[in-house]
């Protein structure tokens, strides 16, 4: 018995285990370094102890398993009615926007990109415009300042020339005159419809 509890030094005291009544032979001896047993430790239930640790996280990945799809279809659908909504936001201030273009600025256009494009050009064009504008409406200003009264009492603003033109305008309550004199020179004479265009230029 001291041979076999050498042989089994991790089996406990209460652990009953059977051994043939076969005689060991001499001429056959057992080497101890040649014989490995390795005998789990068993518990009061006859199961190791942790056999049931594996399972329970098998459960508990199982159930993460269960909550996690849920979790992500819900933030798939809210994040699809987002993008739904911001597409019909963003129809609406297309249609507004295309409505304020004049028709030569979208004419063969179909895409959202050239309309924006489209817009931009129209607000510099719109731009300049304005600056024109502003510019004439100074001249004017500045002429109606240098404007002296007639004994009539009808104003004569100065005379404005432009190259070989002379305009002077004349206004009372009554009428409005406008004196345009033109000459000739290196004998070319001038053209009406220079003239009218100068004028023109000059009351716009």
């Amino acid at each position: 018995m001291d041979f076999v509890s050498s042989l089994f030094p991790y089996v406990q005291n209460d652990e009953l285990f059977q051994f043939s009544s076969v005689p060991f032979q001499h001429n056959h001896p057992i080497q101890q370094d040649s014989l490995l047993v390795t005998i789990p430790s068993l518990s009061n239930s006859g199961k190791p102890e942790d056999v049931g640790r594996p399972r329970k996280a098998s459960l508990a990945f199982d159930e993460n398993i269960d909550e996690n799809p849920s979790d992500h279809k819900r933030k798939k659908m809210i994040h699809r009615d987002i993008e739904r909504q911001r597409r019909r936001e963003m129809a609406v201030l297309h249609i507004s926007l295309k409505s304020m273009l004049p028709p030569e600025y979208i004419k063969g256009k179909r895409s959202m990109s050239d309309h924006v494009h489209e817009t931009v050009n129209y607000i510099r064009d719109l731009q300049k415009s304005v600056e024109e504008l502003s510019e004439k409406r100074d001249g004017l200003k500045r002429l109606t300042n240098k404007s002296t009264v007639n004994d009539n009492g009808s104003k004569v603003l100065p005379s404005t020339s432009k190259e070989d033109i002379s305009v002077t305008i004349e206004t009372s309550r009554e009428s409005i005159q406008v004196i345009v004199r033109g000459g000739v020179s290196d004998g070319k004479s001038i053209n009406t419809s220079e003239m009218q265009n100068k004028l023109e230029d000059l009351m716009t």
